[in-house]
């Protein structure tokens, strides 16, 4: 025992000799260094000088403080400047180098500062901040210069996406201003230099190297803990010969080849050893936990380990995001050699499903031979974007090749009967492509745009082509603000056709289209008026055979639609799309019409904000307290800020207590359960509607009209902004939806509000034959008792009339609008006054009914973690515990669209309650299946998902998708 206590003193003696020898040596290195540099620059003369201040390292002299030291007054106003100048040079080369550093590119740093040398503005290096010159310029630079840059250092294709990468994330919002140079980096790095190459060698003994490796042993022994049950080395013995678990002496082996894509489980092994190179055998019971971490933009990327049967653990992750992750690998707390590691995952290949052109129009108005872009943006089935410059995929294809336009005119037999002129080349942002198109006829075409003969997502749209004479008298209606009659032709109004054609006149504003009559040439009657909103359709027809002139039909949901034709159909088709899009804000996509919105509610009724309005409200009647706080309320009123405070309740409403209100009270006015509004189906996940059969004591039309102003409340506060942006809890009935944006209610809605009816009635007579089904056009209306109570007639005389297959669609419509119109008409009107108190009509009917539900409710978000708190497994074994690993990795990953699509193959329903998972009923069950490397099956009537075995987490992953795909139960997975 004495004989190892006395090995140890010696043992430090020569550490410590080593370290000193060490440092002195770096220090040595690094003051020659900065010799070297003054020397270069001119400035030894000034050596006493920065020896006086200090300044011994290239790093202190980089410092923007260096000319604060006093020693630095001794010399003159001009040669300081100099001085500064030169210091200023050497931070922005350092710094530049750090920025290179921290994107694997250092390697490149020389050529870099050759390339910005050369290509300097000189505003460059006085304009900006102390040292930021390099990645300033970085910064500023446009593709073009990039790509010449790339092309100077001739890089590798990762290598060009991690500096295009780096360069637009230095442009974005000035990142490069947030850079810090960092002083120890380069002291750190020659410290490593010294230490692992040759100079320690120099300088230290071999006696020094064996007692360093002797003391290190002993170090991990008494640092690192070993395996439960396993003792502790006691004799010098086992520190000489290493038999120790060494975290620097584990490794990771990668189960791919970088750059991957997304779109697959990934995995890779960990391998452990002792410090002597040995395997060192690790389990999940008796070792120390291995913990895997991974993260990509900020969000934790779910992983499953595998334990092997000597030293190695797998891991597994599914990657559906593309970008960098970092993957942190620890045994206990302390990270392996190399963690945390960095990864790059590439977009997968393009998905026209999910690419579409941005600020897209349903009609696009051009004119005759002059080019008009339109925007692409291509992304991958996962919806990353597509980076046009890393298309692996294309080989020797232009983009042209892939992306076609079909363009076919409207009233032709032949499919893409034109053949327009289009280009296709990528814009200056590598996200997006730019299609050039140029129309050398007149006329009213449709277009098909697709990439590799798969349509894009919004790819088919209608060309407009106008004169250049037409294309300036569209531009004068729309600095007019209206537009003089335009003469047309009625073909058929009100379902029914002209024995002998009229004669009307068109009108459009920025509000309306009205078409008109005059008799005697002098008195005006109005026909038919149309509000300009995306529900309002222009359908393009042929010729008119008779009249010679282009025909055309309109209609809105709402109204019957009308027919007519006339010579400036093209002319008035254009200024009403003109209209559309600027009183939507410039484009037809959900995100542009709710910027749109916002914007326009805001200018419409500006908040004071020093106004606030208190409110005084009994949890225990909630509801009633609420409407009579509330009650005198003007508009303006309702605009202004509520503080709510709970009787009986201390605490200060920061806005906490007034989203609580909020949520509180729409649970209590849209939950089925007061009666307020109802389920056509006895099942959490139907959508709600208003209620006809409530209580008398609810049957008060303020109530609905209470109901539109909370919404219209909510529509308000989130206009104002995210921070004080609400939402309506609440899933309605698309029915009610479309009738608050004043469509036409069809029997397509059965479908979605009442599936039920749906599938029993409402399909079968789509499908058969109802000639012989006795049904006329009457509905009849059952008691709760079940007795027949009355009989409605749907039409007038409708008793008498029988439905056939000719009119069988015209009485489901009809059926349609008597049970979700018509028997709730009067809580509609009430719900609409409340609601277009602060909302204007015009504002809503942009929107159609789904987009109305985002706009209010926003989207079903699916949260992973709600899901496995809520959920009930049903299996033993390890077997089944290890699918169960495997299908939370797997489920982690999935995007909102595959979970939903989960969630619809295991309930049958893609929505989940407004409680999320805690309201599902019965609760989501995942239940082990007696089977091996099937698909997953489902019980939806009990909501319960069937999961097999598998041979690996990439085999349940491929089963599972294409289970919630597909919809299909029992097949074998080949």
């Amino acid at each position: 025992m004495a004989s190892k206590t006395n090995w140890w003193p010696c043992c430090v003696s020569v550490i410590l000799l080593a370290v000193v020898l060490g440092l002195a040596a770096v220090h040595w290195q690094k003051q020659s260094e900065f010799n070297t540099f003054i020397e270069e620059h001119g400035l030894m003369q000034h050596g006493s000088v920065f020896s006086n201040a200090g300044i011994n390292y290239l790093e202190q002299f980089a410092s923007p403080s260096l000319l604060e030291h006093k020693a630095f007054k001794e010399i003159s106003p001009a040669e300081r400047k100099e001085i500064y100048g030169v210091s200023e040079k050497l931070a922005s080369s350092l710094l530049l180098l750090q920025w290179l550093e921290s994107r694997q590119l250092q390697h490149h740093h020389g050529d870099v500062q050759i390339w910005l040398d050369e290509h300097k503005q000189q505003e460059y290096h006085w304009s900006v901040k102390f040292g930021y010159a390099g990645v300033r310029q970085l910064a500023m630079l446009t593709q073009e210069e990039t790509t010449t840059l790339v092309t100077y250092l001739k890089t590798t294709e990762f290598e060009t996406y991690l500096l295009r990468e780096g360069i637009k994330e230095l442009a974005g919002d000035d990142n490069w201003k947030r850079l810090i140079l960092n002083p120890t980096f380069s002291s750190l790095q020659k410290m490593k230099e010294f230490f692992i190459f040759d100079r320690l060698l120099i300088l230290t003994m071999p006696l020094g190297l064996l007692s360093f490796w002797v003391w290190g042993n002993y170090q991990l022994a008494r640092g690192i803990p070993q395996q439960q049950g396993r003792e502790r080395p006691s004799s010098i013995l086992n520190y000489i010969t290493g038999s120790l678990l060494d975290v620097n002496c584990c490794k990771v082996e990668w189960g791919w080849v970088e750059p991957a894509v997304v779109g697959e489980t990934m995995s890779f092994m960990i391998k452990f050893f002792q410090r002597n190179r040995r395997p060192y055998i690790i389990n999940r019971d008796n070792s120390l936990p291995v913990i895997v971490e991974i993260t990509a933009s900020q969000q934790r990327v779910a992983c499953s380990l595998e334990y092997g049967t000597m030293n190695e653990v797998k891991a597994s992750f599914t990657v559906r995001r593309a970008g960098l992750y970092t993957i942190t690998v620890r045994l206990g707390q302390m990270n392996i050699r190399g963690s945390p590691y960095r990864m790059n995952f590439l977009p997968g290949p393009v998905d026209p499903s999910k690419s579409a052109f941005v600020r897209h129009s349903s009609t696009m108005v051009v004119t005759r031979g002059k080019m008009c872009p339109l925007l692409i943006e291509p992304r991958d089935r996962f919806g990353n974007p597509c980076f046009t410059h890393l298309d692996a995929d294309r080989g020797n294809r232009t983009y042209n090749d892939d992306y076609c336009l079909q363009v076919t005119e409207i009233g032709s037999d032949r499919f893409d009967s034109v053949r327009p002129h289009y280009e296709v080349k990528p814009s200056q942002d590598s996200r997006q492509l730019a299609l050039r198109v140029r129309m050398e006829s007149t006329g009213c075409y449709k277009a098909l745009a697709t990439y590799r003969t798969e349509k894009l997502s919004n790819g088919e749209f209608n060309i407009l082509v106008l004169s250049e004479n037409d294309f300036e008298k569209v531009k004068k209606n729309l600095d007019k603000k209206s537009t003089e009659g335009y003469e047309a032709t009625l073909l058929s109004h009100n379902h029914s056709k002209q024995r002998r054609p009229k004669k009307v006149y068109c009108y459009i504003s920025p509000k309306q289209l009205t078409v008109k009559e005059f008799y005697l040439r002098i008195i005006p009657k109005r026909l038919q008026t149309f509000r300009v909103c995306p529900a309002t359709k222009f359908n393009f027809t042929a010729d008119h055979s008779e009249q010679d002139v282009p025909a055309f039909s309109i209609e809105d949901g709402c109204q019957p639609p009308m027919q007519l034709a006339s010579k400036h159909r093209d002319i008035m088709a254009a200024t009403f799309t003109k209209f559309l899009l600027t009183n939507i804000g410039g484009s037809e996509t959900f995100q542009d019409k709710q910027r749109c919105f916002h914007r326009e509610v805001v200018n419409l009724r500006p908040r004071k904000y020093h106004s606030v309005l208190n409110l005084n409200i009994d949890r225990h009647s909630l509801l009633e307290s609420s409407m009579k706080a509330t009650k005198p309320y003007s508009t303006s009123d309702w605009c202004k800020k509520f503080e709510i405070n709970f009787l009986g309740e201390e605490g200060q409403d920061w806005g906490g207590l007034g989203r609580e209100w909020t949520e509180l009270v729409c649970t209590a006015l849209f939950s089925p359960e007061n009666k307020f509004f109802r389920r056509f189906r006895d099942n959490n996940q139907g959508l709600v509607h208003p209620n006809p059969d409530r209580p008398p004591h609810l049957c008060k039309a303020k109530f609905y009209e209470f109901a539109g102003k909370m919404v219209g409340k909510c529509l308000y506060e989130s206009s104002l902004g995210s921070a004080t942006r609400q939402l309506v809890k609440a899933r309605f009935s698309r029915s009610f939806l479309a009738q608050l944006i004043g469509l036409r209610v069809s029997h397509k809605y059965f479908e979605t509000d009442d599936p039920d009816f749906y599938t029993t009635k409402v399909r079968f007579i789509l499908d058969n034959d109802v000639n012989d089904m006795d049904l006329t056009f009457s509905e009849e209306v059952y008691s709760k008792a079940g007795q027949l109570a009355q009989e409605v007639d749907l039409i007038p005389g409708g008793a008498s009339i029988p439905v056939t297959n000719d009119n069988k669609i015209e009485y489901l419509d009809k059926l349609a609008h008597h049970r979700l119109a018509n028997s709730v008409q009067d809580e509609i009107e009430a719900f609409l006054k409340g609601l277009n108190d602060l909302i204007p009509d015009q504002l809503l009917s942009m929107f159609d009914e789904n987009e109305l539900e985002l706009l209010m409710c926003g989207t079903c978000a699916f949260s992973v973690t709600d899901m496995q708190r809520h959920y009930i497994p049903s299996g033993q074994g390890e077997q089944f515990t290890q699918m169960l690993d495997w299908f939370w990795t797997v489920v982690a990953s999935f995007t909102q669209e595959e979970m939903a699509r989960l969630l619809q193959f295991t309930t049958g329903c893609s929505q989940l309650p407004p409680g999320g998972f805690a309201e599902l009923s019965p609760k989501f069950q995942v239940i082990a299946a007696p089977t091996h490397g099937t698909l997953p099956t489902a019980h939806t009537c009990f909501n319960q998902l069937c999961l097999p075995t598998y041979d690996s987490i990439e085999h349940l992953q491929k089963a599972l998708v294409l289970a919630i795909n597909e919809g299909g139960e029992g097949f074998g997975l080949l």
